[in-house]
This record gives C-alpha cells, structure tokens and sequence, in this order.
C-alpha cells in the first residue's frame, strides 16, 4: 500500500481492513497525528500497534469487530481522542490509567458490561464523551492502585475513593451533613448527572466490580503471578535433590572417592564395636540392678502375698527376655546394613 498523509491524518477507514496494515503504517508513523480505521472489519489491534504510534492524538476504531483492546494500549500517552464506537467490546484493558490526555471517549454500542457501561454513560454527545474518558481513566487508576496495595499487604484491602472530581464531592458530602437542606440548593443539574460513585465500590476482584470493567487477565496478573513463582521455585527445588543425589550416588563409585568410603565403613565398624562394648556394659550393670531387686524383694517377701511375689517375678523374666531378644535383632540389623554398605 502507499499511504497519503494529509495533514498529519492518516484515512484508512472503508477500505475493507482485517487487519492493520502495520508495515506501511510504521513507515510513515512520524508523520501521523490522526489515523482513522473506521468502517472495516478489524477483529484484533496487534501487538505492535502501540508501541509503533505512540505520536497519536486521535485515534477512530468504530465500526469494527474489535472484541478487545491491546494490554499495551496505555503506551498511546499522547492519545486525546479514542472513539471506539460499535464494536464487540466487553471490557477494557487495565492500562487504561495511563491516558492521562484521554478528553474523548466513546463507547456506544458495544457489549460492555453493566458496571463498565455504567460509568460509560450513554455518550450522546460531545459532554459525555469527555465524562466518559475522565470516568475511565480515573477508575482504571483507581483499581491499579487497590491491585498494588494486595501486593505489598498481601491481602484484600478496602480501596480508597477516587482523588480527583468524585472525592470533591465527597468532602461536599461530608461538610454538608449538618445541614441537609443547604446541600440540596447548592447542587447543580450537572453533578446530578454524573456517575454515583458510591455505588460503584470496588469489590473483590475475582468476582465483584473490578471484574467486571477490567479484563480477566489484567486483574489475574498478581494471583497467576504467585503460582507461577511457587512453581518455578518448586520445580528448581526438586531438580536440584534430584541432581544432588544421582551426583552422590555416581560419586561413591569414582575411584578417587573410594578412599573415603573405605574410610567411612571402617569408621561404622568402630561404632559398631564400641556399640556392642558399651551395651554389654550396661546389660550386665541392668541384670545386677535385676538381681539386687530380687534379693530385696525376696528379704521381704514375707510382708507380700506369694501371689504379688510370683507375678512380679514373672514380669522380670520377661523383660530381661524381651530386652536380651531385641539386643541381639539389633545387632543382627547392624550386621546386615554394614555388610550392605560393604
């Protein structure tokens, strides 16, 4: 294609688009102020769109199929005139806040949800659009600020009412409750018109208002973002135990490590040795602890009944029993995990 800019305008509306042309309009991108991509019969903006006109001041998308708008879009700073005017929009990009120059604004005749279409307006005339761009904007700055305060605080936090025009009218609200009468006269048929920004509280974001004017994935960004680190992290974690053991296993059998296994069971066979000594030892002190309880016990057996006497002695034989059989499996285990090792 070779584009004609006039003016700074580019026209490319009735010329039967399904898609942007971006390489013939990237050529020319320097010089475009306007560009106008009405009456076609787009269903996506590219990816490139954005960061490739960056200069646009006015920017005519209506009578499209566009179902949905670019994260990327807030990278259109110098954007002052958006008209998105019968198209098959739902909701709009978090990314939003960042046309801050946005003074126009329409978004007639498009599926928009009942919250978003609600803080819309109706844009029927050149009023309205202005409102609905301010409106916009204001709300999309208010839900980033609610979705950074879950980062830092890491849970859901009561978001703050808006600071520019509808926080006025808060403060108004608040001096004119001691006298309600006076309110009333000083309110103009203008404010009445505009949105109640009370009602439009900023609910839970999965499911409350928030979900309803910004794009699933705009609001989805943090939570998606925890998992996928917790899974990352995970899956590190696990390939590391898994290289650490296979790297110990093939290590045991170098030949340059082999001194030090060699060195290590000769070590478990000492302990094994100083094990046995040991619980010799103390098995022989437990049976002169047992004989010497035996004798005491006989010296007065004459005080107990012979029954107790025969019980407690039966008691005795078992546990000296039942000790001397787990010593020895005991060893017998030792035996078996060396002779393993060896």
């Amino acid at each position: 294609m070779v584009l004609t800019v006039t003016d700074g305008e580019l026209d490319l509306s009735m010329s039967q688009l399904e898609e942007v042309p971006m390489k013939d309009v990237v050529a020319v991108k320097n010089k475009v102020r306007k560009l106008d991509l009405s009456n076609n019969q787009l269903q996506l903006l590219p990816m490139d769109f954005a960061p490739s006109l960056t200069l646009l001041v006015e920017l005519d998308l209506s009578k499209n199929q566009l179902s949905m708008i670019p994260d990327n879009i807030g990278l259109l700073v110098n954007l002052q005139h958006l008209d998105l005017y019968s198209n098959n929009i739902e909701r709009l990009p978090l990314s939003f806040k960042e046309l801050k120059k946005l003074r126009w604004l329409d978004l007639k005749d498009n599926p928009l949800t009942p919250q978003l279409a609600k803080i819309a307006g109706p844009c029927v005339d050149k009023e309205d659009c202005k409102r609905c761009a301010r409106d916009i904007v204001i709300i999309m700055q208010e839900i980033y600020k609610n979705i950074e305060e879950d980062k830092v605080s890491g849970q859901d936090t009561k978001p703050a009412e808006p600071v520019s025009g509808p926080n006025k009218d808060k403060k108004k609200k608040k001096k004119g409750n001691k006298n309600p009468d006076a309110k009333t006269k000083k309110e103009s048929p203008a404010k009445s018109q505009q949105p109640q920004w009370k009602e439009l509280e900023l609910e839970d974001k999965t499911g409350g208002a928030d979900a309803d004017i910004v794009s699933s994935q705009d609001l989805s960004t943090p939570r998606r973002g925890y998992l996928c680190q917790s899974l990352i992290r995970g899956f590190f974690w696990s390939m590391f135990l898994v290289f650490a053991f296979i790297a110990c296993l093939f290590l045991s059998r170098r030949p340059e490590v082999q001194p030090y296994v060699r060195t290590m069971n000769q070590k478990l066979q000492l302990f094994q040795v100083e094990f046995e000594r040991y619980s010799e030892v103390y098995l022989s002190k437990l049976l002169v602890y047992v004989a010497k309880f035996r004798e005491i016990w006989a010296a007065n057996l004459t005080r107990f009944n012979s029954f107790v006497d025969g019980t407690l002695v039966i008691y005795l034989e078992d546990f000296k029993v039942r000790f001397l059989d787990g010593f020895a499996e005991m060893k017998v285990q030792i035996n078996e995990y060396l002779t393993k090792k060896d």
